[in-house]
């Protein structure tokens, strides 16, 4: 599914992303990680090898690589 709604910064984006900062991920890759997950997505694609050594830490969001996605999804 394609993103439908754009997310607009706010208290529980921020709130989110601090938490996320806190497990040393970046500022800006907590922000996009914060509003994916507030905008109820499921997984967050990426393949940025330090957010996916990272992404078992953050539990509200499914964090993989497109192949891994691809796996998990298809039968």
């Amino acid at each position: 599914m394609y993103a439908v709604e754009d997310i607009v910064e706010n208290e529980e984006v921020l709130d989110v992303a601090k938490i996320l900062q806190g497990h040393r991920i970046k500022n800006i890759d907590s922000l996009y990680i914060a509003s994916t997950i507030n905008a109820g997505a499921d997984y967050f694609l990426t393949t940025d090898a330090g957010i996916l050594k990272k992404g078992m830490l953050v539990q509200r969001i499914r964090i993989t690589d497109p192949i891994g996605f691809i796996s998990e999804v298809l039968p």
